[in-house]
């Protein structure tokens, strides 16, 4: 049991005292931080600024300076309490004990200049939260204030103090600061409803020109540890021929035993032997996941002298004279440069290893770009949920509420074998085509709930083949018999957040982590079905998602290329964007082994998938704390190999008797088609029946929240139709985000071009901020690996033709010249930076990016169909033309015109004989100049 301590602190800009401020937090180790001026803008990142360790609540002030936040360490439970949204410079946030306890802590600001509306707006803030324990602290700016030795604020002349003694009388609030905080004044002040619970207050040199405030009171809470303990295994240092020895030895054993043992008993067998060699031959220790950021820098020294300091703080605590103050300085100081050193030492190191072990170095550049490592605080219907295990069983909960239960007559609502799709080859299983995907495993990635990670398979890969051949045989063969392990069959589900506030569960995705053995075997059937599936081409054509050769960006150049053409006809186009309602999760299992058997997938796989899905358990972990396990009755598993394929063909005939034109990447469906009056839309509408009924009949949900529509028009008075499904008019949208690019109905790239310059300059920011102590050659990969590919994601559709979108996004690029080179002088010459630099503008780079697809899509080695759009010249000239010249697309419009294919096209026609003829893409790409 600890008790509660304060810090009130001015930062006058944190982000320029990130060193000085994270020196005093492990000085003074507050569990609760009420800070002002933080001046911090909405794209720096909480672990950018913050130390680990704390649970951050902010308000940044959209114009310069200001901003409030509260620290909270993580030990406590805490969550951020909204009372509106006003001017005032003000936020909240609760802190919830072991015995029920609560206190509210309050972070306020107030402007030396601003008038008494901020008083004001506090005081109804603060009736809002209204508490048996309250904490208000902050820089208020009020030096005229006079206290009692009570600490009331005295009512004198001033609306400001009148309002300040309305605020303590109010609330029976005490001013616990009575010595100054800067200058003679006591500006940063510390009040409190429980002034008996004050153990003590001292005001102490901050890291501006206020001091900060430092309080303990006796609130006692119990510290909850949410680190969990688990043993970690050092592959590294592993004895791999003991280990494969072991292997071999007990192969023969193994073999006898699967002539008599199921798949279960085999695997079981397998699993406890991987598990005594690696108890024997893989060193190990026990690891508690810590609070807060690692910091692999902290040396032995260090963690001397931040103890000698820590010693001399307590002497000052107890005895604030010169001398002790002076002492603390001294060795304080002493730390600050000796964790600056060591800092810098720790970024050389890594930097000089980028080549032989870059996983380090991207881990060490990614750390400080993630806002929240843990989940929040949940907010339900039984109000917040802080426990972790609580946290697990709501995310469960909610996760297995979208599961649907098919009635049984849904077992025979099967589709006959279609009579023209041959026979899918039997599975071939071999050692070397087991062992390679056991050599490709990716050793990052995390196990599954067998608890045996990617490390052992892939460094016993050639061992454990010829158990795994044994052990997929046999689970091939007694499919049928409804037998397979129990842990294949159960997955460890990993909440990941999409978008939108984090403390809402609905806001989360399910990522599934299955056995290693089981995704190997998923890998070989998975390949298998896919060759049937391409052999007698049965996977819609209009499907982009997850197939190889396709992508967006293929999926968007089509779609693209459907609206400018289109457009330059002047006809309209409205298109529906149609989004399904929990898709993954939803697919009946039954109807789904039906649709299997329509393509004439082996029936020994069917039998394999059938009993892979049936009866299939998860159980959600967060930080390291497990749920109960649930039935899973629906869905494919997302995070597994064959959960977006059997997706895939279970959505596969969604377009069958769709009149309008429709494509589709995974579940993301767009219907579109030209409409100029009634009838047409009235084909889109039918359309759009069809495919409710297709929902209502393999049993999916179409979100008609999220389902809306958009016109493509150049017409000053298109024929405006409205659409509905089930009776629910769908919205219309001018502008719409689709595969990651903004649309608008002109089909200009203004819109998207701004949203890329924004997304893209916060990425810089954040680079200059946390590696600006990089070599030049890192910060240059850096640039190109976060921010240039931002910037040409997917640009051979939008490559924008006006100069105004070039400027801005060169713009960004001449900023990061600056950031790579780290020239920030008023001569600097974006032009010349480039030139040394040998960067291309980046509209030449998107004019070769469109060559190269171009390239790609002439020689078949992407998926579009090349027939489509490439057709002969109708005239070749042998003196000009090359050999593999194209037929230019006619144009009426500079919207067609600006388009992939014509503008492309034209392009490709002037290119060099010896560049167009060089087979290879990446050749070709560096040919061009």
């Amino acid at each position: 049991r600890v008790n509660l301590s304060f810090l009130v602190i001015n930062c006058r800009s944190i982000k320029n005292k990130i060193h000085e401020f994270s020196a005093l937090v492990d000085l003074v180790k507050p569990s609760v931080i009420l800070g002002t001026e933080s001046w911090l803008e909405a794209d720096i990142g909480d672990n950018e600024v913050f130390p680990g360790g704390y649970t951050c609540y902010r308000k940044d002030r959209n114009a310069h300076g200001g901003g409030v936040f509260i620290l909270v360490e993580n030990s406590i439970y805490s969550s951020e309490v909204y009372v509106g949204t006003g001017a005032c410079e003000a936020i909240f946030c609760q802190l919830i004990f072991s015995n029920n306890k609560v206190l509210t802590a309050c972070s306020f600001y107030r402007l030396p200049d601003s008038p008494v509306d901020a008083m004001t707006q506090l005081i109804a803030m603060t009736e809002a939260v209204r508490t048996d324990c309250l904490v208000i602290g902050g820089d208020f700016n009020l030096p005229n204030i006079v206290w009692s030795e009570q600490g009331r604020a005295i009512a004198t002349a001033g609306r400001l103090n009148q309002e300040m003694a309305n605020l303590t009388d109010l609330f029976a609030l005490r001013q616990m600061v009575m010595e100054p905080t800067r200058g003679s004044n006591i500006l940063d002040l510390l009040l409190t409803n429980q002034p008996h619970l004050v153990r003590s207050t001292l005001v102490v040199p901050g890291i501006s020109d206020h001091s900060v405030v430092i309080c303990h009171m006796n609130v006692e809470h119990v510290k909850t540890s949410r680190g969990v303990a688990r043993r970690v295994y050092n592959f590294e240092k592993a004895d791999v021929n003991r280990i494969n020895e072991g292997l071999n030895t007990y192969y023969t054993v193994f073999e006898t035993e699967a002539e008599y043992k199921g798949v279960p008993e085999l695997r079981l067998s397998l699993k406890n032997k991987i598990c005594e060699l690696r108890q024997r031959f893989v060193p190990s220790r026990i690891l508690t996941a810590r609070e807060g950021r690692s910091k692999p820098w902290f040396s032995r020294a260090l963690r001397s002298l931040t103890q000698k300091r820590q010693r001399l703080y307590r002497n000052y605590c107890v005895m604030p004279t010169l001398v002790n103050c002076e002492k603390l300085k001294k060795v304080a100081c002493e730390l600050k440069k000796a964790i600056c050193i060591a800092k810098e030492t720790f970024t050389n190191s890594i930097e000089s290893r980028l080549k032989d072990n870059p996983k380090e170095f991207w881990k060490h550049v990614k750390r400080n770009g993630k806002d929240v490592l843990d989940i929040p605080p949940l907010t339900s219907s039984d109000g917040i949920v802080h426990d972790d295990i609580a946290k697990a069983e709501k995310f469960n909960q909610y996760f297995s509420s979208v599961f649907t239960t098919v009635i049984p007559s849904d077992d025979g609502d099967r589709e006959a074998v279609r009579e023209e799709i041959g026979d899918m080859d039997d599975i071939v299983m071999s050692e070397r085509g087991i062992e390679s995907l056991l050599q490709g495993l990716n050793t990052s990635k995390a196990g599954g709930p067998d608890g045996l990670p990617n490390h052992i398979f892939k460094l016993c890969a050639r061992s454990l083949s010829p158990f795994l051949k044994i052990l997929f045989i046999t689970s091939l063969n007694e499919a049928c018999l409804a037998c397979l392990p129990d842990d294949w069959k159960n997955a460890a589900v990993v909440p990941i957040h999409k978008s939108g506030p984090r403390n809402d569960v609905a806001n989360y995705r399910p990522i599934s982590l299955t056995c290693v053995a089981c995704k190997v075997l998923e890998h070989i059937l998975y390949t298998s079905i896919v060759e049937h599936m391409n052999r007698h081409c049965l996977f819609n054509p209009r499907q982009h998602g997850f197939r190889r050769g396709l992508s967006c960006v293929t999926q968007l150049t089509e779609f693209t290329h459907d609206l400018a053409y289109a457009l330059d006809r002047r006809l309209s186009i409205d298109c529906v964007f149609l989004d399904f309602r929990k898709a993954f999760d939803t697919v009946p299992h039954s109807l789904l082994i039906g649709k299997l058997n329509s393509y004439n997938i082996n029936p020994q796989v069917v039998s394999w998938v059938a009993e892979y899905l049936r009866q299939r358990s998860q159980f959600v972990v967060v930080s390291g704390s497990q749920s109960s396990t649930v039935q899973v009755t629906s869905g494919v598993p997302q995070g597994s190999v064959l959960g977006p394929l059997l997706f895939l063909l279970y959505i596969n005939d969604i377009t069958e008797g769709v009149v309008s034109q429709m494509r589709l990447f995974a579940d993301d469906c767009v219907l579109y088609g030209a409409v100029a009056c009634g009838e047409d839309a009235n084909i889109i509408q039918r359309d759009l029946n069809r495919i409710n009924q297709w929902c209502l009949r393999w049993r999916m949900q179409l979100n008609l929240g999220k389902t809306v529509f958009m016109s493509f028009t150049r017409k000053k008075n298109p024929y405006a139709a409205s659409y509905a499904i089930n009776n629910n008019i769908l919205s219309r949208v001018l502008e719409y985000k689709y595969l990651g690019v903004n649309y608008t109905t002109d089909l200009r790239w203004n819109t998207h071009v701004d949203y890329v310059v924004a997304k893209a300059g916060k990425t810089l920011g954040f680079l200059r901020r946390n590696a600006r102590n990089f070599n030049k050659d890192t910060r240059e990969l850096l640039y190109k690996t976060y921010v240039r590919s931002v910037m040409e994601y997917a640009c051979v559709v939008w490559d924008p033709p006006t100069a105004r979108d070039k400027i801005k996004l060169e713009k960004l690029q001449n900023l990061a010249a600056r950031f790579v080179t780290g020239n920030y002088s008023k001569d600097f010459s974006a032009t010349r930076t480039k030139d040394i630099l040998n960067w291309e503008l980046l509209e030449t780079r998107r004019r070769q990016l469109r060559l190269k697809f171009f390239h790609s899509i002439y020689h078949s080695t992407v998926g579009i169909i090349r027939d489509m759009y490439i057709m002969r010249p109708h005239y070749q000239s042998e003196r000009v033309d090359h050999s593999f010249k194209v037929r230019e697309i006619s144009f009426k419009t500079e919207v067609f015109r600006m388009s992939f294919f014509p503008r492309t096209i034209c392009e490709w026609n002037q290119l060099p004989p010896s560049v167009v003829g060089v087979l290879s893409n990446d050749d070709f790409f560096s040919l061009l100049d």
